[in-house]
């Protein structure tokens, strides 16, 4: 689902996907700075965050998690932030890594079953354990 294009529904270099516990699929959006959100079933139900660096906006997201609570988390590759929103894509927080990255790489995150958040970064050749 999804083609090429900067229109709701449509995708610009997608580089990370989660699913939450209600099986809808959240896309990651490098090319458009946002995060774009699909059922099941690839049908386009709505995006979130615009190009920028305050809270809640996004500067390229590479990587893209979802907890246990349904919480997504947001990995930023180029100023290096993760950032929390609620199941509604609603800002809750978040927090920098201050680390060189390389323009070649692109940081991811997951989250286990005990709800523990690890991103990978991999122009500093390590995981983070938050």
């Amino acid at each position: 689902f999804g083609n090429y294009g900067e229109k709701k529904g449509q995708l610009v270099e997608p580089m990370g996907l989660a699913i939450d516990s209600h099986d809808n699929v959240y896309v990651a959006e490098y090319g458009n700075s946002r995060i774009s959100v699909f059922d099941s079933q690839g049908k386009f139900q709505k995006t979130f965050g615009v190009e920028g660096a305050r809270e809640g906006q996004f500067m390229k997201p590479t990587g893209i998690a979802i907890d246990l609570h349904d919480n997504i988390i947001v990995i930023e590759h180029h100023i290096n932030r993760v950032q929390i929103f609620d199941p509604s894509g609603r800002f809750v927080s978040s927090f920098m890594q201050k680390i060189m990255p390389a323009p070649t790489t692109f940081p991811s995150v997951v989250v286990d079953h005990l709800n523990n958040l690890y991103a990978c970064f991999p122009s500093e050749h390590r995981i983070h354990f938050f």
